[in-house]
């Protein structure tokens, strides 16, 4: 015990023995300075390509993140994620403070960007009056907006 830290345990007495052990992981690992300093710089540093031992820069074709103007190229997928994080955040409220059926419509109309009549066609049985279906959809989603504003007021809906 105490071999990580390269203390000798046995010269203390059984009682001192985890306070100075304690003593010696701080003084020698948990230096908060250097934790902090880390913690903030760890991502950064040079990420060119550096000259390898004869001498010679390694070939890439690919332009490096400080070369280009927007890095969003280098983080496409942790942005997908986090729109897809969203999406699916933004789904189940909607779906808690609405109705199944008026939820389903307000997120097809107007999150994933459909018409109304586009979704009053898909969903109509044959024969029925889409303009009918239209307006009484149009005023239902009008009435869910209202409803999802006051649940949620800093939102613009």
């Amino acid at each position: 015990m105490g071999g990580c830290v390269n203390i000798n345990l046995e010269d203390y007495p059984e009682d001192e023995r985890q306070s100075k052990l304690q003593e010696a992981c701080d003084e020698q690992l948990n230096r908060p300075d250097y934790n902090n300093w880390h913690k903030f710089w760890r991502h950064q540093g040079e990420s060119k390509a550096q000259v390898d031992d004869e001498g010679e820069e390694p070939e890439s074709s690919e332009p490096l993140m400080s070369e280009v103007a927007d890095d969003r190229i280098f983080r496409r997928d942790e942005i997908e994620r986090d729109r897809k994080d969203s999406y699916d955040a933004d789904r189940q409220w909607i779906c808690k403070v609405l109705k199944p059926e008026v939820a389903e419509a307000f997120i097809a109309t107007k999150i994933d960007g459909a018409t109304i009549r586009d979704y009053v066609t898909k969903r109509a049985k044959p024969g029925e009056d889409i303009a009918k279906l239209e307006n009484n959809l149009s005023k239902k989603l009008t009435r869910a907006a209202e409803k999802l504003a006051v649940a949620y007021p800093e939102r613009d809906f």
